[in-house]
């Protein structure tokens, strides 16, 4: 697992260029490849922004729902493991298969 570097030059008010958006979208997509399973509220992340692409809440909704769905999906895992005894990649996930 890879993940980019954020380095956040703002306030956090704001995000300083479209490079940010697709680093940000970009970790969040390496972390559902850990598991390779869509958890629950997935939605697919935008990797491919540019200058002159507006951002609205509904990308800041997608970016914070993903986040939602992954963490509950491996809170869960972790939860399982007492009782799997297994794999982290395999613990919780028989359901899904």
């Amino acid at each position: 697992m890879s993940l980019t570097t954020i380095t956040n030059r703002s306030d956090g008010s704001f995000l300083d260029f479209y490079d940010s958006l697709n680093r940000i979208e970009g970790n969040i997509l390496v972390l559902y490849n850990c598991y390779n399973v869509a958890p629950s509220g997935w939605i697919a992340p935008k990797t491919t922004w540019t200058y002159d692409q507006p951002f609205s809440y509904i990308d800041t909704n997608r970016m914070e729902g993903n986040e939602l769905a992954l963490y509950n999906m491996v809170n869960s895992i972790i939860q399982e493991y007492v009782f799997c005894g297994q794999s982290l990649t395999i613990c919780g996930l028989g359901w899904q298969n």
